[in-house]
């Protein structure tokens, strides 16, 4: 089987697992959506993490199987490097969030507009808890597995480039949130380049759920204090990553270590991507990705 049949073969595979995960998670949500569930039962979180480790699990051992994939998830990594890594990835991680947010002016600009996302955090310790572990904890682990672990090593073979795009492209889709498409495509390509400089997922684990975890408590904060109170919390936050993000990227030269080293120069990048069409499957997985995106973003449209 020579090396472009292979592709094919992968983009299939890819695009299989991408659709079982998109199977998983819509069915299941629509199902538990008409569950009468008692007021106060922990059931909708218990089983809300059962979907999302299913949705994330079972397309990570097909692709296991499929492809005889079996990388290195993990090894030992300095401690202080690794956390450089954090607070500098974190860092681009915001100003990510910033290009997102000019774009999103420029939406406005144009006649879009979206709602504002709120979070409502549960009263009980239990159902916040749970509720954190599900939004703040399983992502970071089960997410990292499925697109930087498995996703982006079935396309290593064919250049790291190409790779860090399509799980990053994947990771961006899967969100179901066209309005936040460039934070969430830029974040994967962080998170790719975190995985690949160390060669292990932990770092890139920790920035994620460091990400998630912040993002949350602003977002709770913001829906219960006023609008200085809210004001003080975002510029402390980002003066924070500033300085740490800065320290982290003084440490990370000082190893000689560039996470945008990971980029390699490749001329085919563009071909190999037209070549994709040809993978009906991933097509397919594509335009569903594309769709449920697109559903996401119409339904918050204000």
């Amino acid at each position: 089987m020579n090396k472009t049949r292979n592709l094919k073969y992968a983009c299939n595979v890819a695009g299989f697992s991408i659709i079982a995960f998109l199977a998983i998670r819509e069915i299941c949500g629509a199902v538990m959506a008409n569950i009468p569930f008692k007021d106060g039962s922990v059931m909708p979180f218990v089983l809300g993490i059962a979907v999302f480790a299913a949705a994330c699990l079972i397309p990570t051992i097909t692709m296991e199987n499929a492809l005889g994939l079996h990388p290195k998830l993990f090894r030992k990594t300095d401690t202080a490097t690794t956390l450089a890594a954090v607070f500098y990835g974190y860092l681009l991680i915001i100003a990510a969030s910033f290009a997102n947010s000019l774009v999103l002016a420029l939406l406005k600009k144009a006649g879009l507009e979206f709602a504002a996302q709120t979070v409502s955090i549960p009263q009980k310790p239990l159902h916040a808890v749970l509720y954190f572990a599900y939004v703040c904890l399983l992502p970071p682990l089960l997410e990292e597995i499925f697109t930087r672990g498995y996703l982006l090593n079935a396309f290593k073979n064919w250049g790291r480039s190409f790779a860090i795009v399509v799980s990053s492209l994947c990771f961006a889709l899967l969100h179901s949130s066209m309005e936040n498409f460039v934070v969430y495509f830029c974040c994967g390509i962080i998170l790719a380049q975190v995985y690949l400089t160390f060669d292990s997922l932990l770092p890139a684990m920790l920035l994620h759920c460091l990400n998630n975890s912040i993002s949350f408590f602003m977002l709770a904060f913001q829906g219960r204090a006023n609008a200085h109170s809210a004001l003080v919390l975002i510029i402390f936050v980002y003066v924070c990553a500033i300085i740490f993000g800065y320290a982290g990227k003084k440490h990370l030269d000082s190893r000689g270590i560039k996470l945008s080293a990971c980029f390699e120069k490749d001329s085919d990048l563009l071909k190999k991507f037209i070549y994709c069409r040809k993978a009906y499957m991933a097509v397919a997985a594509l335009g569903l990705m594309v769709f449920f995106a697109l559903l996401g973003s119409y339904n918050s449209l204000v």
